[in-house]
């Protein structure tokens, strides 16, 4: 096809889309509202997913030395269990950093504990890599030489695998039906385009023209529409994850603000939403124009 040609179907196809302006508008409607929808369970997908693997990692195994054990073989368990598979981190408390941190509890009672610096065992603070296996990490850990016992949450580690499948397949899912019913909506609504125009197609197809001819001017009228109706929904989506994320970081609770740290801010995906809206908008126009066309090419 010649460059001529094209340039007179890429022009044919906005025109067409000046002429059945109703349609248009009603196609970018439609298609905006499913994309903003898809895009929010996409982004609260997203974030819940991090926020979980954050609290994931706040899951310690506690590894109590024997109060015999020497500094130089906890400095040797150190090096040891930080090379043990699934262990993510590492942090060693000697008994001074022990009894300090019980005299920083005790603030101004921390006196009633001097000359009895000895009493508390030393221990390692051991964040696991994957909890579904914590249990084993936590068995490798107890048959260490030098260990008298250790703390492991199993039950908060249950919830919290509980927790990320459930996000992890009920977003993936969420996000997949939603594509889908978006690709549904825009194909019908494009089609009832098409329909209206079935005299116009049946009359080319008479006259000689190709099925690419017929078909340009569509596709390029559903991936604008698409292209469209992408940056409506990046607008609308950015501008609302804007507000909810100020508003969160202005609620002054330690609890909320800790979980923020964990939350995607918006210069850092804004440019991944606008893009994904722009690709998943014209991806869908281009399909829907697809098959809605393709039945009244058979003249």
């Amino acid at each position: 096809m010649r460059l001529s040609s094209l340039r007179y179907l890429i022009k044919q196809g906005w025109k067409n889309m000046a002429a059945n302006r109703l349609m248009t508008f009603a196609s970018i409607g439609v298609l905006t509202a499913c994309l903003i929808i898809t895009g929010i369970a996409t982004l609260v997908f997203v974030n819940v997913n991090n926020l979980v693997d954050y609290l994931a990692n706040q899951n310690e195994i506690v590894v109590y030395l024997l109060p015999e054990t020497p500094e130089e073989q906890a400095v040797a368990m150190n090096e040891q269990i930080a090379s043990m598979q699934n262990v993510l981190e590492v942090e060693y408390n000697s008994k001074t950093d022990a009894f300090e941190e019980v005299e920083q509890w005790l603030d101004t009672y921390g006196n009633l504990l001097q000359n009895y610096e000895q009493i508390f065992p030393a221990r390692f603070l051991v964040t696991v890599e994957d909890l579904n296996f914590i249990e084993q990490t936590n068995a490798e850990l107890a048959a260490l030489p030098g260990v008298d016992f250790t703390q492991v949450p199993s039950d908060l580690a249950g919830i919290i695998i509980t927790i990320k499948n459930a996000v992890t397949y009920g977003g993936l899912g969420l996000v997949a039906i939603l594509a889908v019913v978006s690709v549904i909506v825009i194909s019908n609504t494009i089609r009832l385009t098409v329909f209206a125009r079935r005299r116009e197609i049946s009359i080319m197809k008479y006259v000689g023209a190709t099925n690419a001819f017929i078909r340009l001017p569509f596709f390029v009228e559903g991936m604008t529409v698409g292209l469209i109706a992408g940056i409506l929904a990046s607008a609308v989506v950015c501008t609302g994850y804007y507000f909810v994320y100020q508003y969160l970081m202005e609620m002054y609770n330690t609890w909320v603000m800790s979980l923020m740290n964990n939350i995607f801010t918006l210069e850092n995906i804004w440019y991944y939403v606008a893009g994904g809206f722009a690709v998943f908008g014209i991806l869908i126009g281009g399909f829907g124009t697809a098959t809605s066309v393709r039945k009244h090419l058979k003249v």
